[in-house]
């Protein structure tokens, strides 16, 4: 790709789509290498966090301690070089802010992904409080202002946003270069156009294409997941197929992205795939998912929206329909299958292993958000009352927040390493040392890995405290689903510590909601002791 969008930025220049000075083209060229680098250095690792990926017991992990740990990696090499480098690249993207680029635009949508590095200071702001003697802090619900502290700290989605804005302007110059309209505004001559436009080969249009999918997608889930509106609206990045049956058809007025569209299937008679399978047809079943999950979010999105405009009634109810609808077919299909797949991890491609987990987890992410859309909304009546009660009595939100919730630990479960000795089982043979014990390291948006563990966390930290005060005021005893609860949300916070290797926002959560579940525990243990 990289070598596709520095091509593709040299032929636009030659043809005038691209117009900028040798020195902005080398201040461009500075800024996308820097940005690389800046990428890259999110999995150096030092060796006391490669080491202790996580405690074998969370019991063991006392906040105190961990501080003291977190301060001995200041010294660290690879944080100071992951620092440097980050600081270097956002200096260089502020000096080609106002550059109109293909490399530019690929630059700020891979800095859109990293997280931004801590520095020591931060700590304070987020280290783990112990319960004071008057202060109870078993209740996840104490600790919420903290953790959605903590994940605030990237900040708002500028390079995203700004990216999508230029990626949208370069692709309307392009499509108007090909039918003629920016030619008499070119300091060439017609036959020299001719010959320019003629460099830019499928393999460009391709570049641009995918450029352009990289920007639509990146703004779609970033907008919902911080509640923003969107950069890209709807009739700028349609479904290639709207755009073909448009020319034959009126123009619709309903820009709305379509489900049969993006899934590319019978949606009476989806297809299904399950593992075994013949490895071409898991390949082709996990990249037709990641438009669908896509798609989720940019329902979420319209929901938000509807929302913030005070929309009520038929307008809330018919995003909810289409969303649910968009849920039951993931769930009959690609969810299905990532479901055999978690179900004998042990015998998929590696390949396979690196790559599902990426669309799955932030599949889920998207879920969540939903579910608590979806609550806020009968909560407050803003809805259709009939539809309100129905998904009341059927707990819709709860039952979405649970699928979800436990199929987010079954992957924390699989795609954290495990250990035989003192040593972890490499789970990705022939990959990169720094990915190769995890298939979660190879997502490189870390954030949306992190908001989807945390939301499941909290969920089953949630149900054991309603458990433990239910049933053990009834029964005076715990029950298997109080333990499976525990048990669970161990798993995401492991996952959380694990993706502490290369964020510290992870690390921090994993610390916050593992004292959490420990308080949780004491709390059962002190009430056995009096019972």
């Amino acid at each position: 790709m990289y070598r596709r969008v520095k091509l593709l930025d040299r032929v636009a220049q030659s043809t005038g789509l691209v117009q900028i000075t040798y020195a902005e083209n080398q201040t461009a060229s500075k800024a996308l290498n820097l940005v690389i680098m800046a990428f890259a250095t999110q999995w150096a690792q030092g060796n006391r966090r490669r080491e202790q990926m996580f405690p074998t017991s969370l019991d063991t992990l006392d906040p105190a301690r961990s501080e003291d740990m977190a301060g001995d990696f200041v010294d660290e090499f690879e944080e100071c070089f992951q620092h440097s480098l980050w600081e270097q690249a956002k200096k260089a993207l502020e000096d080609v802010a106002s550059l109109e680029s293909y490399r530019v635009v690929y630059a700020e949508l891979i800095f859109g992904l990293i997280q931004r590095p801590w520095v020591t200071n931060d700590y304070s702001k987020t280290s783990v409080l112990r319960p004071s003697k008057n202060n109870s802090f078993r209740d996840i619900k104490t600790w919420l202002p903290q953790i959605m502290e903590i994940m605030s700290q990237d900040g708002p989605p500028v390079y995203t946003d700004r990216a999508s804005r230029k990626m949208r302007t370069l692709k309307c110059r392009f499509e108007a270069s090909e039918v003629g309209l920016l030619r008499s505004n070119y300091a060439y001559s017609s036959q020299q156009q001719e010959d320019a436009i003629s460099k830019i080969t499928s393999e460009h249009r391709g570049t641009i294409g995918l450029l352009y999918w990289l920007a639509v997608m990146f703004d779609t889930v970033s907008s919902s997941m911080n509640e923003r509106p969107v950069a890209l609206a709807d009739e700028e990045c349609q479904h290639d197929a709207a755009y073909s049956s448009s020319a034959t058809t009126a123009q619709p007025t309903n820009y709305r992205w379509n489900l049969k569209l993006f899934a590319q299937d019978n949606l009476t008679k989806p297809s299904t795939l399950s593992w075994p399978c013949p490895y071409e047809s898991s390949v082709k079943a996990v990249t037709r998912s990641a438009a669908v999950k896509v798609l989720l979010f940019r329902y979420v999105s319209y929901l938000q929206s509807a929302m913030r405009k005070r929309e009520r009634g038929h307008i809330i109810e018919e995003i909810i329909q289409k969303t649910t609808q968009i849920y039951r077919y993931w769930n009959v299909t690609h969810g299905a299958f990532f479901r055999s797949l978690i179900k004998n991890y042990e015998s998929v491609p590696v390949r396979i292993k690196s790559w599902f987990p990426c669309i799955h987890i932030p599949w889920h992410l998207g879920a969540l958000m939903f579910a608590d859309l979806i609550e806020f909304v009968d909560q407050n009546g803003l809805g259709i009352e009939d539809a309100s009660l129905e998904r009341l009595n059927v707990s819709l939100a709860t039952r979405i927040r649970k699928s979800s919730a436990v199929e987010l630990s079954d992957l924390a479960r699989v795609t954290t390493p495990r250990e035989f000795g003192n040593m972890p089982i490499e789970q990705l043979p022939g990959y990169h040392f720094a990915v190769n014990e995890g298939s979660i390291l190879t997502e490189p948006w870390t954030v949306l890995l992190i908001r989807a563990f945390t939301k499941a966390s909290i969920f089953h930290l949630s149900v054991a405290e309603n458990l433990r005060q239910q049933e053990w005021a009834i029964l005076g005893q715990e029950s298997d689903e109080y333990k499976e609860s525990l048990r669970r949300c161990d798993t995401c916070i492991k996952a959380l510590w694990f993706l502490g290797r290369k964020s510290e926002m992870a690390r921090s959560l994993g610390k916050m909601l593992a004292e959490v579940l420990r308080n949780q525990e004491a709390e059962h243990t002190s009430e056995q002791a009096f019972s």
